[in-house]
Order: C-alpha cells, then sequence, then structure tokens
C-alpha cells in the first residue's frame, strides 16, 4: 500500500512541477520527515489505542473548526507555524498513518493557488513516502514478491490520479478547502470508529 502511495505522489508532484514553491516545502518537508522518524524511534512499545482515540477526535475538531471559520482563520507562512503543523503531521503519520490533515491545512491556508497547494504538498508526501519505502525495502518488510501487486496498484491509481486531476481543473479553491474539510472530518470519524469496533 505504501509504495503504490508513492508512486501516486510522485507522479502528481512531477505532473505539477511548475506549481512547486521549494522555499515553502523545505522546513515542512524536513520537519515532517524528522519528527515521524523520531517518534517511530521512542514509541515502538507504546500502546496507541487511546491515543488513537483522541487523534480520531481531534481530527473531528480541527475540520469543524476550520469550515466553521473558513476563510476567517488565516496561518502565518513559515516558521512557527510551518515547523508545528508539520511535526504533528510527521508524528500523527508514525503513529496512526494519518500525516495528511494538518500538513494539508497549513499548505491551503499559504498557497496561493490550488495548483500550488497540490503540488507542494505531493512533494513533501512523496519525499516522505520515498524514505518510508526504502526504509522497509532495507528491513525486509517490503519484498520482490509485492512488485507485481504494485504495478497494479499503480495502473488503477493512475487513472483515479487522472480523473482527479480533471475534478481539480473545475472547482476553484473554496470548494478544495470545503472538500479537505470534509475529508480531514471522515478521516477523523473512521479513525474513532476502528478504535471503538
Amino acid at each position: 500500500g505504501a509504495a503504490i502511495c508513492v508512486g501516486l505522489t510522485v507522479a502528481l508532484a512531477w505532473k505539477m512541477r511548475r506549481h512547486i514553491c521549494l522555499q515553502k516545502c523545505v522546513l515542512p518537508g524536513l520537519t515532517y520527515i524528522l519528527s515521524g522518524m523520531l517518534v517511530l524511534r521512542a514509541v515502538s512499545n507504546v500502546n496507541l489505542d487511546m491515543l488513537t482515540l483522541l487523534f480520531g477526535v481531534f481530527l473531528v475538531l480541527l475540520a469543524t473548526y476550520f469550515a466553521f471559520f473558513d476563510g476567517k482563520v488565516t496561518l502565518k507562512e513559515g516558521g512557527v507555524t510551518a515547523f508545528v503543523c508539520s511535526a504533528i503531521g510527521g508524528v500523527s503519520s508514525a503513529l496512526f498513518g494519518i500525516g495528511g490533515p494538518t500538513v494539508a491545512l497549513y499548505f491551503m491556508t499559504v498557497s496561493r493557488t490550488k495548483e500550488e497547494y497540490t503540488a507542494n504538498t505531493q512533494l513533501i508526501f512523496a519525499a516522505a513516502g520515498i524514505l518510508n519505502t526504502v526504509t522497509r525495502m532495507s528491513k525486509g518488510i517490503y519484498t520482490v514478491d509485492l512488485i507485481p501487486l504494485t504495478v497494479v496498484g499503480l495502473i488503477a491509481i493512475n487513472i483515479g490520479k487522472t480523473l482527479g486531476l480533471r475534478v481539480l481543473d473545475r472547482i476553484d479553491i473554496r470548494k478544495l478547502r470545503k472538500l479537505l474539510y470534509l475529508f480531514i472530518a471522515l478521516s477523523g470519524v473512521l479513525t474513532v470508529v476502528r478504535c471503538i469496533f
């Protein structure tokens, strides 16, 4: 699954490379990757059930807050804001496998266009995904026999990418923000449901 996601993020980042703003990506990208790696080493034996439940509730509250104050809440570009949002993203990715929401919210508020938002987030997720996949390969978690399944998954997910880019062309940044809040809330709800059941 992780290798397939890497294929998607790399393809999207490459497709939208003209809209990437490297200056905006360096601090969030490094923070996202390093915080995730540090947390994985620190909490390998911790029971995460309660933390996962709280994280799900946090996602729902976060999405509700931003949806309610849509257009009234702005995050400052760079510095502390980039560090905090990306660190939360890296930690939650390492612990719960959901690292995108806070990074996506940060870039949604500091990006000038929907294309810049998409390009920057996909670049960061691609870099983190490549590092993750290389680590899995070095530890024998991702093996050669998984390559055929990965190829099939990549073909399917890139068909989805093509359709998704067509949708992106037809919606404005305000609608994209609303979709983002909805997906973050759904991620939170699904996380809570998985914990309870």
